[in-house]
């Protein structure tokens, strides 16, 4: 696994997988972007929003519109809103967790077409638990922070940073 997120360059157009352990609302994730400049977005906010803006029906129906999910990782990646260069994507598990649970088999599809996604502006950062990780998944970009941990509370400064 690739030990340095800021050396990270290839390839830097695809997604990468940042895989920890951490529970929703963990200050972790906050010292995870102070530390590499990322711009937090969670994605059950932000598909509450798209569905909202989008959509006249109350239902989502997610796994019959696995493209739209993908084309919104890549408008999220473009989007002028957003100045920093990487994206640090949360909750998305609530999303794979929905996919496995409705119907299975558009699992692997998912993946393939997260694995194949390229040419994003930005660098995207998805954080996932160690459980829904695909076996399938590049290992150039996968980043493990079991191995390189952040201090673990807010007043301590001996960790150190992955390199």
């Amino acid at each position: 696994m690739a030990s340095n997120l800021h050396a990270v360059t290839i390839p830097s157009d695809r997604p990468h997988i940042i895989q920890w352990d951490l529970r929703e609302g963990d200050w972790r994730y906050e010292q995870l972007r102070f530390r590499y400049g990322t711009h937090r977005v969670n994605y059950c906010q932000a598909l509450l929003e798209r569905h909202t803006a989008q959509s006249t029906s109350p239902n989502l129906l997610l796994h019959r519109r696995i493209d739209r999910e993908i084309q919104a990782l890549r408008d999220l990646c473009a989007s002028p809103n957003i100045p920093q260069s990487c994206i640090q994507l949360e909750g998305f598990e609530t999303f794979i967790t929905y996919l496995a649970a409705v119907s299975s088999s558009d699992v692997p599809l998912f993946w393939q077409q997260l694995i194949d996604l390229r040419q994003l502006p930005k660098r995207l950062w998805i954080v996932l638990p160690s459980s829904l990780v695909p076996a399938q998944w590049p290992r150039d970009r996968l980043h493990c922070f079991e191995r390189y941990p952040i201090p673990s509370s807010p007043v301590s400064s001996a960790a150190t940073a992955p390199t």
